[in-house]
């Protein structure tokens, strides 16, 4: 089951930069359909009342360029739903793509140009 998420509230932290998403040959994985390289960020989903969780999204195409410690936001978030073979289950997230929040302290860490 795929559930498209509303991201209104909701502020999200990077917490490790967009990585290569491995498969078990330590090859990095592709989209079946496009042929586009995977990858996966990590961040602190913060709701809008108190608390937050870990979440990983993976997102498809060129690497998303934010920072670890930036403001940013899954676009087209969605929550997937697996099982595998051996019954153990679990949720997965996926994005259209990733954009960093524009803001000062974002602009004062970028180099520049």
């Amino acid at each position: 089951m795929r559930l498209m998420l509303n991201t209104t509230g909701f502020m999200y932290l990077v917490t490790t930069e967009a990585e290569p998403k491995l498969d078990d040959r330590r090859i990095q994985r592709v989209e079946r359909d496009s042929g586009k390289p995977m990858w996966v960020t990590q961040f602190c989903a913060m709701g809008p009342d108190k608390g937050g969780s870990i979440i990983s999204v993976t997102t498809a195409g060129q690497r998303p360029e934010v920072r670890r410690g930036e403001w940013a936001t899954p676009v087209g978030l969605e929550a997937v739903e697996w099982k595998l073979k051996d019954g153990r289950t679990g949720l997965s997230y996926k994005a259209e793509d990733i954009n960093a929040a524009v803001s000062t302290a974002n602009k004062a860490r970028q180099p520049a140009a």
